[in-house]
């Protein structure tokens, strides 16, 4: 017979796990490709969160969840009161674009970009909004899909490469950006949006 610790450590994980569950379902539904095409034509402004389709368990968050201005960018563990890990998807303006800007939720003056700007292997970071182009991105999906059917794409910049995970790991880690590979898990996300945007913002 197991220890009667033993069972009790595993009731409370699968409480914790089921509960967990439950604050997820309180997003709402996955982000689509249709959404963002009309977010994009009407110049509405998405509100997600972003999961890591290898580890889903883990979102883009910032690190030390503290917003400011070159902080770098790591997967944390998903939570719905890390507002370090709500990002704002404001279209980017022009003829025919299909970029987004994405801006933090705990400071809106802060985008996420590309360490120095740089066209190669390299930290992501949060920087002030400029409009450069390290700061633009757009989302290709693949052909994956996370929980609840949520379609997962690349966030994929002007220079055609995705932000992935330092390593592939599936704890906390540095995200950087390098060349796209659609066999490479870590560089696949999936959203979430927020029911309750107007307030998390």
């Amino acid at each position: 017979m197991k220890h009667p610790l033993f069972l009790l450590a595993s009731l409370s994980y699968c409480l914790t796990s089921y509960a967990a569950e439950a604050s997820a379902a309180r997003l709402g539904k996955p982000v689509k490709a249709g959404q963002i095409s009309h977010a994009l034509k009407s110049g509405a402004i998405l509100t997600t969160n972003f999961h890591n389709l290898k580890s889903p368990a883990y979102c883009i968050g910032v690190a030390g969840g503290n917003a400011k201005d070159r902080a770098y960018i790591k997967q944390g563990v998903c939570s719905n009161a890390a507002r370090d890990q709500v990002w704002l998807w404001e279209p980017v303006s022009g003829p025919g674009s299909d970029y987004v800007v994405l801006k933090n939720a705990k400071n809106r003056r802060l985008c996420l970009g590309v360490e120095r700007g740089s066209h190669g292997r390299a930290n992501i970071m949060l920087g002030v909004c400029n409009g450069n182009p390290d700061q633009k991105w757009i989302m290709n999906y693949v052909p994956s899909t996370g929980p609840n059917g949520a379609p997962a794409f690349h966030i994929k910049n002007p220079y055609h490469l995705c932000i992935g995970v330092e390593g592939g790991a599936t704890t906390r880690a540095q995200l950087k950006q390098n060349t796209c590979n659609i066999h490479a898990p870590d560089q696949a996300w999936y959203s979430y949006s927020f029911e309750d945007a107007d307030n998390r913002a």
